[in-house]
Formats: C-alpha cells, sequence, structure tokens
C-alpha cells in the first residue's frame, strides 16, 4: 500500500487571532478612508473638504434671516430682503458679516443703498463664506426662502485673473455627502481663475449716432470746432488703448460712423452684455451757459465711489479740476448724479439717462421704463455693467473748449488712470 502523509491540521492560536483582527481593522480603515477621500459628487463643494468636512456644515446657525432676490452689478454682488424692484429693501444700512469656513477669515461692513455698495468680489480672498446679517443686534444666518444656484460671475481682470463668484442656496447641497441642511442656508464660493478670453472688462460708449424720438440721428453738440460724435469717438478709440495697456480687454459700443440704438439685440449695451462687460463708460460734451469743466455722471442705482475717485486722482496729479456747474455730490467738484424718471408702470425708479438705465441688467431695470425700452427686456434679469459718464468739455464755452484742446491727451490720461486706481488694476 503507498504510503500516504498525514494531513496537518491548521490550529489558530490566540496571537494569530489577534494579528488577523488588526489586518481586518487595517483594511476596513484603509476603505473608509478612501470612501471619505473618494471624488466628490456633489454640485456644491467648499475649500477641498473631505466628505466628513462636509458633512459638518451641516451644524448651522439656529438664529436666520430670510432672503429673497440677488444681482451682480458691476463688479458687486447685492442681497435683498424682498423681490429686487428698484426702491428701498430692508437690508440697507444692516453690518454684513462674511466668514470664509476656509481660512477663518471674516469680512464686516454696512450694507449701501445702492447696487455697487455691498459685497464688493475683488476684495475677497479665495474660499467659501457664509453670509451673516446683524439684525434687531442679533447674529443671524443668511438663508434664501427658493432655491439658489447662481451662474458663474467674473469680475475684471487684474493681472491677466478675475475672480470667479457662485452664490449657492440649497437645503438639499449636502445630501451628496450624507449631510443635511434645514433651509436654504447661503454659501458664496469665490476662486481666482483665468477668464474666457472673449470676456470684456469695459464698454465704451462715445455719445451720438442713434435715432431720436422725434426720428432723425443724433449726431450731439456742435460749437468751436468739435463735433461731439467725432470728438467722442476719438476719445473712445484712444482711452480704449490706455485701459487695454493695463491688460483688461475693451469693447467701443460703434464704429466711428455707425448709427447704433440703445434698444433692442443689436444695441450699444447689447455687446457688453453678450462679452460679460463689467463697466460702461459714456464719453460726451456739453454746452449751454456755466458748462464749463469736465462733468461726471453715475446712475441713480450706484454710488458717487468710482467717479469722485477718478476726478480727485485727476485733480491730485495733473491739477485738472471738475466742473463747479453745480453743487458737487462729494467735496470733489464735478461729481453728478443722474436723475430718476417716471416709467410707464407710474413708478419714479428709473433712470432718466438711457446709457445707464439700459446697461445695468436687473440693477437698473433694464427693458422696463416704457414700451420703447421693452426692446431690452432680454436683458432684464442679466448681470448688469456699472455705468458713469465722462463729459469732458462745454463746446459753446470758447474758453472751455480751448483748454479741452491744449490738454486733450492729459485729461484722457488722466481720466483712464483714475479709473485704473479707483479699482485697483496694478
Amino acid at each position: 500500500m503507498p504510503y500516504v502523509p498525514k494531513k496537518r491540521r491548521f490550529h489558530l492560536t490566540w496571537k494569530m487571532g489577534i494579528v488577523f483582527v488588526c489586518i481586518a481593522v487595517g483594511i476596513a480603515a484603509l476603505v473608509f478612508w478612501r470612501m471619505d477621500h473618494s471624488e466628490v459628487q456633489g454640485e456644491f463643494h467648499a475649500c477641498e473638504f473631505t466628505n466628513s468636512q462636509m458633512r459638518d456644515l451641516e451644524q448651522q446657525s439656529t438664529q436666520t434671516i430670510e432672503l429673497e432676490d440677488y444681482l451682480f452689478y458691476g463688479e458687486t454682488l447685492s442681497l435683498y430682503m424682498d423681490p429686487y424692484d428698484g426702491e428701498e429693501d430692508e437690508i440697507y444700512g444692516k453690518t454684513m458679516e462674511l466668514v470664509n469656513i476656509c481660512s477663518g477669515e471674516q469680512y464686516n461692513f454696512t450694507v449701501g443703498n445702492t447696487a455697487d455698495r455691498q459685497i464688493f468680489l475683488p476684495d475677497l480672498a479665495d474660499g467659501t463664506y457664509e453670509i451673516y446679517l446683524i439684525d434687531s443686534f442679533q447674529r443671524k444666518r443668511v438663508v434664501f426662502a427658493d432655491t439658489v444656484y447662481s451662474d458663474a460671475f467674473q469680475t475684471m481682470r487684474r493681472n491677466g485673473k478675475v475672480k470667479e463668484a457662485t452664490l449657492i442656496a440649497d437645503r438639499s447641497a449636502l445630501d451628496a455627502y450624507g449631510g443635511s441642511l434645514s433651509a436654504n442656508y447661503a454659501f458664496l464660493n469665490v476662486e481666482t481663475v483665468t477668464p474666457d478670453a472673449d470676456k470684456a472688462d469695459v464698454l465704451i460708449d462715445p455719445f451720438g449716432l442713434y435715432t431720436t424720438v422725434w426720428g432723425g440721428i443724433d449726431v450731439g453738440f456742435n460749437g468751436n470746432g468739435i463735433v461731439e460724435y467725432e470728438e467722442a469717438y476719438e476719445v473712445a478709440v484712444a482711452m480704449k488703448e490706455q485701459l487695454e495697456s493695463y491688460g483688461l480687454k475693451v469693447l467701443i459700443s460703434r464704429d466711428k460712423e455707425e448709427v447704433v440704438e440703445y434698444y433692442g439685440e443689436n444695441s450699444r449695451a447689447s455687446k457688453g452684455y453678450e462679452a460679460d462687460a463689467n463697466y460702461l463708460i459714456g464719453i460726451g460734451f456739453t454746452s449751454g451757459i456755466g458748462h464749463a469743466g469736465i462733468e461726471t455722471y453715475h446712475g441713480i442705482q450706484s454710488s458717487t465711489h468710482l467717479t469722485n475717485d477718478i476726478l480727485y486722482y485727476l485733480l491730485q496729479n495733473y491739477g485738472i479740476e471738475g466742473s463747479q456747474t453745480y453743487t458737487s455730490q462729494t467735496s470733489v467738484h464735478g461729481v453728478f448724479s443722474s436723475s430718476a424718471v417716471e416709467g410707464d408702470d407710474g413708478r419714479t425708479v428709473y433712470d432718466g439717462m438711457p446709457v445707464f438705465r439700459e446697461s445695468g441688467g436687473k440693477a437698473t431695470l433694464t427693458g422696463q421704463y416704457n414700451e420703447r425700452s421693452a426692446a431690452n427686456q432680454i436683458y432684464a434679469e442679466e448681470n448688469g455693467m456699472q455705468g458713469i459718464e465722462l463729459d469732458l468739455a462745454c463746446l459753446s464755452d470758447e474758453e472751455d473748449t480751448q483748454f479741452y484742446k491744449d490738454n486733450k491727451e492729459t485729461i484722457i490720461r488722466g481720466l483712464s488712470e483714475g479709473f485704473i486706481n479707483a479699482l485697483d488694476v496694478e
């Protein structure tokens, strides 16, 4: 009979059991680690957080305050307690606090009553922000009545980069991570990115060459050797060159002899809307007794901040003072506001200057003023360009016109540099 070796039985000792347990625990830990560090599938994500860190965001404040609307204007994000209608809102005057949950950094400021005096996006460091309001001396977390997922909004170029911001308020935002929210808590994501090549920063609008309400083409004022529509275009070309030397992308709303309307798909502002421009600079001249000197205007939905800083820079660096025709809104001469006019709906909330009203998108109630402006309703919910107008001389005043001719290059350079300086473009 052939020899058959005995089968050895495997005996599990207590030492080997410990080894097996340790291996099992290690494998389980590795699995859980990989699950927690796996690629996040949620539409909302903050600070390169792990899944467990994202779940921790469900621990929100019990004190909340509900908002209903928002808009982007210029480079500012504005929030509203009521649906935006161009009138006073309860959020004005409250203290807003932004907390960067990635770094712990905080920003505090008082909410202004214009569309450019809330969250100025270029000031924010990259990260994800929780938003708070101080209401009745209590710090309350901002929530929205309805779900919000804004389109990504980009600021103006600075050193070839832009800040890209997205506003999110969704009670299901943490579902993908196994967390939950009890309300539509607001989060603001801010990231520095390279802009698309076709994104514009500034639209320059030289006055003239549009159809008036009475018929015919408006060529502007004419005096002392200057025709407004021609000179405004020359200034626009020169200012475009100046601004682009700082790395900005600048468009002009019309060619030298091109008639372009204020309303419709191929209007002046449409070029800016289509290219996601942040600012509009109107170029023109004045006429009439007492209008000597440079006059600047801002729209009724924006503040004096930008025009004041531009003229202050021009005065301090080149000794050129703004117009003293009327009492300036600031201590700097030549800073004026557009005026409000009554629309077909009976509300006096519309800007009297179409260059501002039809370029500011949602902020300036674009397309809602009257039957004629209704052609711009396609832009009624768009991000708006913050508009200013620079009127460079009084063409009926011989002395003022001559001063402009003698100092044209300096004036254009000073105004361009003032714009750059006011917005902290290096």
